[in-house]
């Protein structure tokens, strides 16, 4: 492992040699050097670490992101060709002109164009374009891939980090407005948001650069909010979507390393590239007993020699929870936010120093909300001809950003879904009461989760969830239960509609049992093809398909039992074949009819990020023969999960469906931004 742990440019290098060659950049003059950045492997972060690879990973930090302020991640499975993929695709979609996509002429005359998504540690939404073409509906799916991929590749990466300098920093890192600390790197991490954006820059053919630009940067030396900022290498495609000789320029990036050298960047295609950003010296820096990150100052300029071809690229900035506080300033993370778009009014007042720990311009990934806008929800949304501070006033309505439940938003509020409406309300958003929990012991678990009347079982979530079987004497019918260790809001189990949005969840058919504070209902339900709120899809199947269907919630456990042969009209596999089954529940709320119908986000009582992967999964199984199928990349993590699901099945093994563990359905929400 030593000898092809790191790499450069050039291949893998020892550590030695990766310091030895960080001295001799150091110590060239203060003028513009050639660089590329320091690698990791992918399977290195996936893998078991013994000692040795800790320290070699520590050492590989220390430099990396000490000095540089930029490490790169290579070997990710199928990678090179997911990303080539994922911005061909993206270019092919903007040319459709989508409704959601946000477009801007910067001051050296560059256009951009921009389709944007939020997603979390554990969650991604469905990019925001608004459009049913043909080009925008195949490219979501490669999208979705290729983002899984890269939060796949984060999540491993910051949990080293973290465990890497967690005996180096001194007591809690962040603290909410609540009081709740987030005492590591990764605990902040899993809770804040990521924003994302995939960007088209061009430059006419004949352009003019706004006053004073002559010969500037495209986007001048800055240094990003939030912990981290991570990216991809850019493409450059012809006004076709095709891909353009790998030799034309794409541009110059820039980057000044920790002692001011001004370093000209380098990357290799397959790589995924990370900055810590400023937020890391909000929290970070100021209580590390060691070396510090470096966040560093960096800029763009596009080529002159590439007039009518397309620069695509993909970005994502990695937030600070959005209710933990600045000590600073007082406010919220949230609401700095807020107030820097508030603020902006131009592409040249873009940046703003509003919570930057140092003398530097500190850019917010956000874009300036126009006159016909409003920023709700982590983003500018569009008024419409019914739903604008004219038209409702028109109605005798106040105007703004309100939840389903005609509460109002506020920045510090995260995860949820919000739109902009007609309303006199002056409730401010609060949490929906959670489902009570049984106090008592849960006496005879054990015993319902080995019934003997059912055949076959699955572990869901260690000790809390379980599926049980039956395959019925026609060899067509499922007799399912699934049974959960305390009280739920809604469990549901059902087919993984593949190839669909949010990894196989939107579209999917489901078995879904709700518990309504009092009484409880089970049926079929169909998950709408692009939006996961429960609102856009609480018709059950009519009449139900199910058999001897029941919801059952005691003081101990909640269950749902069924016998199927279908599942809102979709086959399951019995008698031949083997279905991909997704699951999940929330204890987070009770789900209700009223104001449009609501269900809860998956999650815990108190909507813990950090515990969301106990409360969704996936499973492959074969009714008949009860074994749990597994498909597999090229390597697994240590917990035996799948690194990039969904990207390569074609390495199938089976085991046992008592003994392996689930990987996560990822949901989420939606966001607009800004960033180079």
């Amino acid at each position: 492992m030593a000898n092809k742990f790191f790499k450069t440019a050039n291949g893998f290098v020892t550590t030695p040699a990766v310091l030895r060659t960080l001295a001799l950049l150091l110590v060239q003059p203060d003028h513009t050097v050639a660089f590329s950045p320091i690698a990791v492997d992918y399977h290195v972060l996936i893998a078991h670490q013994t000692p040795e690879t800790q320290h070699q990973l520590w050492e590989t930090f220390k430099v990396s992101l000490g000095v540089d302020g930029m490490i790169a991640i290579r070997g990710i499975p199928g990678f090179q060709k997911l990303r080539e993929q994922a911005l061909l695709g993206a270019h092919a979609c903007m040319a459709q002109a989508p409704p959601r996509m946000q477009s801007v002429t910067l001051p050296d005359g560059t256009y951009r164009q921009t389709l944007a998504a939020v997603s979390s540690a554990f969650s991604e939404q469905a990019i925001d374009h608004g459009s049913e073409s043909d080009a925008c509906r195949a490219w979501s799916e490669t999208s979705d891939r290729f983002r899984e991929a890269i939060g796949t590749s984060l999540n491993a990466f910051v949990k080293h980090l973290s465990h890497a300098f967690g005996d180096d920093v001194h007591g809690p890192l962040l603290h909410s407005v609540t009081g709740k600390s987030y005492n590591t790197l990764e605990q902040v991490v899993r809770s804040g948001e990521r924003l994302e954006h995939f960007h088209s820059y061009n430059l006419p053919e004949v352009f003019k650069p706004l006053t004073d630009y002559e010969g500037r940067d495209t986007i001048e030396f800055h240094v990003d909010q939030g912990v981290f900022i991570a990216f991809v290498p850019s493409v450059l495609v012809d006004t076709l979507s095709k891909p353009v000789d790998s030799s034309t320029p794409h541009g110059t990036f820039k980057l000044k390393s920790a002692d001011g050298t001004e370093k000209d960047v380098h990357f290799q295609p397959d790589s995924l590239i990370i900055m810590p950003g400023d937020g890391i010296n909000h929290f970070f820096n100021a209580r590390r007993k060691g070396l510090t990150f470096h966040a560093p100052p960096h800029a763009f300029q596009m080529s002159a020699s590439i007039p009518e071809l397309h620069r695509l690229w993909y970005g994502l900035m990695q937030l600070l929870p959005a209710d933990a506080k600045n000590e600073e300033s007082g406010l919220t993370y949230g609401e700095i936010r807020s107030q820097v778009v508030g603020l902006t009014t131009s592409p040249e007042e873009s940046s703003l120093g509003l919570g930057c720990s140092r003398k530097l311009t500190a850019r917010e990934l956000m874009s300036t909300c126009s006159e016909n806008q409003m920023y709700c929800w982590h983003r500018c949304m569009n008024f419409t001809d019914d739903v604008s501070p004219q038209a409702c006033a028109a109605k005798s309505f106040g105007f703004n950003c309100t939840s389903q439940f005609d509460q109002i938003y506020l920045p510090k509020d995260g995860h949820g879904d919000y739109n902009l409406a007609c309303t006199n309300s002056t409730e401010l958003v609060s949490a929906r009461p959670p489902v009570e929990q049984p106090t008592a012991a849960c006496r005879g678990w054990q015993d319902l989760v080995s019934d003997p009347s059912y055949t076959h079982r699955v572990t869901l979530s260690h000790n809390e969830t379980y599926f049980l079987w039956n395959v019925e004497g026609d060899g067509k019918t499922v007799h399912g239960k699934m049974i959960h260790r305390g009280l739920v809001g809604w469990l549901a189990l059902g087919i993984e509609n593949i190839g669909g949005e949010h990894n196989g969840m939107n579209g999917a058919s489901v078995v879904m049992g709700h518990n309504l504070q009092g009484s409880s209902r089970i049926g079929e339900y169909r998950i709408h093809k692009s939006m996961t709120a429960f609102r856009h899809w609480k018709e059950p199947l009519d009449p139900p398909a199910l058999a001897d269907a029941a919801m059952t919630l005691t003081n101990c456990y909640s269950s749902m039992v069924f016998k199927a042969q279908t599942i809102y009209g979709k086959p399951l596999n019995v008698s031949s074949g083997t279905d991909r089954l997704i699951w999940a529940l929330s204890r987070n709320a009770y789900v209700t009819d009223n104001y449009g119908g609501y269900a809860p986000y998956h999650t815990d009582e108190i909507g813990d990020a950090s515990q969301r992967a106990r409360f969704r999964g996936k499973v492959h199984l074969d009714f008949t023969s009860g074994a749990m199928l597994t498909t597999t990349t090229a390597a697994t993590t240590a917990s035996g999960e799948d690194p990039l699901q969904g990207e390569d099945t074609s390495d199938a093994r089976c085991v046992m469906s008592s003994s392996n563990p689930i990987a996560m359905l990822l949901l989420a929400s939606i966001i607009c931004l800004r960033v180079f």
